[in-house]
């Protein structure tokens, strides 16, 4: 493996690095392998048992180490101990660094992955190789961070614009009612709000049995062909799975009737990225989308601290912080950027979204100090 001349080392020929055709000593093969045995925990542990008989050896793995052929470097497997460390299988000293032989060496090294995603291994490998057995900081911090982050999405105007089959149903309810038909800025404002509120502004009356009559017209038509009327907004569909594969938790967090709701997202296909979809009660009981958030909470057992809101009105972000969740409004929905002004976080389409949810949010009520 010595190279002979003047310099120490044998010239090179038409661009092909030397091979010395020298025979390795035995001995010197059998002390690589016994040194790679010992940093592998196979280290030869025969001797005589209880018995009398002798133990049998442990047979080291072939396939962490190479056997040296006569003019060939060696390829260096590696071994990770636990997460944040690995060990060379050879000793240092027997790594070849030989300008020539670098780019022949490289091959035989491979990624280096850490046990889980949070573990940031260091720079291994000799000199010329050390840049290439290194796991990407950015990626395995941000894996981190986002790592079982728990994110509640609104449906309407965050997912889903439904406001063709919302405004059609509305105006099919009031009608029957005889009551006058807002006009489309009015009916815009009532997609998000629970139908209850919607009908208790539009027909100026406290009666409860008013309400829930129109309430009743109003479902008549949406059951049927009213939820039909909706479309996925541009980019939801490449989100979501994005989403998933950061090992983000997914959850759907609507004031739509949740019957409505499992009903659209298996619709547009969406229903496998959620763990889990949460929506109104026919009866009223979680119109108040904060009740809502805060049942969903205490049933997956949410960390408020590792979870954030996504939805398009003012009344997502006063649910969040109610509960002391994060809340990110986004402006391709049906609130204004005024109504949104107090969410911890502004996204302006569902690319920037999906920017904004691979680092982690800050509070403005925390950074404020308010409790």
């Amino acid at each position: 493996m010595f190279s002979r001349g003047s310099s120490g080392r044998r010239p090179i020929e038409n661009g092909v690095p030397p091979v010395d055709d020298r025979e390795i000593p035995q001995s010197r093969i059998q002390n690589i392998h016994a040194g790679a045995r010992w940093l592998c925990g196979e280290a030869d542990r025969s001797g005589p048992a209880e018995d009398g008989e002798s133990r049998s050896r442990t047979v080291y793995d072939a396939r962490r180490l190479r056997r040296l052929d006569p003019g060939r470097p060696p390829r260096l497997s590696l071994r990770e101990q636990r997460a944040g460390q690995v060990q060379h299988l050879l000793p240092r000293q027997q790594h070849d660094r030989r300008a020539d032989h670098a780019r022949r060496r490289r091959r035989g090294f491979r990624r280096v992955c850490a046990a889980h995603l949070g573990a940031l291994l260091p720079v291994v490998g000799s000199e010329p190789n050390g840049r290439i057995d290194r796991l990407q900081h950015e990626c395995s911090a941000r894996r981190a961070v986002t790592a079982n982050r728990a994110l509640l999405f609104d449906l309407d105007g965050t997912l889903t614009d439904n406001y063709c089959g919302i405004a059609a149903s509305i105006r099919y309810a009031l009608e029957w009612l005889d009551a006058p038909i807002p006009d489309d800025a009015t009916l815009r404002s009532c997609v998000g709000p629970p139908l209850r509120e919607t009908f208790a502004r539009l027909l100026e009356a406290n009666g409860e049995a008013r309400i829930e009559r129109a309430i009743g017209y109003y479902r008549e038509r949406f059951a049927d062909i009213g939820w039909r009327e909706n479309v996925a907004y541009d980019g939801i569909v490449d989100l979501l799975p994005g989403l998933v594969a950061q090992r983000q938790r997914l959850f759907l967090c609507t004031a739509k009737p949740e019957i409505f709701a499992r009903r659209i997202v298996e619709h547009f296909g969406f229903a496998p990225y959620f763990l889990g979809i949460y929506g109104a009660d026919l009866a009223g009981v979680f119109d108040d989308k904060a009740k809502l958030l805060r049942s969903l909470l205490t049933a997956e057992g949410l960390d408020a601290n590792e979870t954030v809101m996504i939805g398009d009105r003012g009344n997502d972000v006063r649910a969040a912080h109610a509960n002391d969740v994060c809340a990110i409004g986004v402006l391709w929905g049906y609130g204004s950027r005024q109504e949104l002004a107090n969410a911890d976080a502004l996204a302006v389409d569902p690319q920037d979204l999906g920017r904004l949810l691979k680092r982690r949010i800050q509070s403005r009520r925390t950074a404020s100090g308010i409790a």
